[in-house]
């Protein structure tokens, strides 16, 4: 009999689920194998986008001049930072530094600008035709205001400084002159908050929870006295001031609300204020 027992155990449970576990696994590999066409296609298309900027930067066209020429750096520069959104910027000659058949001119870049806007300067100076490289930078999120407004925006306060080269070598120098180089698109700041300093004004006179009363709860509807007194009926979804209505339960008096304030997001809840003595001491 305790044969039997164990030969039963082993048939109808252990192996069993032996089998379904290699069975998962068989779906699995099926799963990856089924997917390999695409896997591989994707693959093949990035390492020809791979190879093709590498062929590009290998095939780079620099042209160094014999000798760095204040006047005309700073014209340089400053075609590339017209080229680019605009920006504030003030740019230093800190002089150079002398190596056996070449050298190279120091100047640094200080000012505030948008992310974008330092991205594109970035990538002009890299792809343009002159030789310039970046040995040091310098970048600090801030929150500035623009004249006349209250709300504030993110910028960059920057420090960059940048070495321009220059040969002695007849068969290396060439003449240089600016020339518009297009970088890619980028459209994410890394600099962006994502817990903002302030909350935006509530510009199109949305409901403010906070300060806001729920009148009566239905079904689908809810009635609101917002800050200026206004009675507004809301409906699941709405927006509000900094979020959304998410659920009305008129059996409760209640109605919940998303709110998103300056990054944080948050549950708020409101309720029916009744008005006797019990229904207070029930609240």
């Amino acid at each position: 009999m305790l044969i039997l027992c164990a030969g039963i155990y082993q048939r109808n449970f252990k192996i069993r689920e032996e089998l379904r576990a290699l069975d998962e696994k068989t779906e699995k590999l099926d799963t990856e194998l089924k997917n390999t066409p695409d896997l591989l296609g994707q693959y093949n298309s990035t390492q020809a986008e791979l190879t093709r900027w590498e062929e590009r930067w290998k095939h780079r066209a620099k042209e160094i001049p014999m000798q760095d020429i204040t006047a005309q750096t700073y014209a340089y520069l400053n075609d590339a930072v017209f080229a680019s959104d605009p920006m504030r910027l003030d740019i230093d000659y800190e002089g150079t530094k002398q190596q056996p058949n070449s050298g190279y001119a120091i100047y640094l870049l200080r000012g505030e600008a948008s992310f974008y806007s330092m991205y594109q300067l970035i990538t002009y100076l890299e792809n343009g035709q002159r030789l310039i490289k970046v040995p040091k930078i310098a970048l600090r999120g801030v929150l500035s205001h623009r004249e006349g407004e209250e709300e504030s925006y993110p910028v960059l306060q920057f420090d960059v400084e940048l070495w321009t080269y220059y040969t002695s070598s007849a068969e290396l120098s060439t003449g240089f002159a600016w020339e518009d180089t297009l970088g890619s698109e980028i459209d994410y700041s890394p600099f962006w908050p994502m817990i903002s300093a302030e909350i935006p004004p509530n510009k199109e006179d949305l409901v403010e929870v906070d300060h806001s009363q729920l009148m009566a709860a239905t079904p689908g509807k809810a009635f609101i006295s917002d800050q200026k007194g206004k009675l507004r009926v809301l409906s699941v979804g709405d927006n509000v001031y900094l979020g959304y209505v998410s659920k009305i339960l008129p059996e409760d008096g209640i109605v919940e609300f998303v709110l998103n304030k300056a990054g944080i997001p948050e549950k708020v809840t409101l309720r029916v204020r009744f008005q006797g003595p019990e229904d207070l001491q029930k609240k």
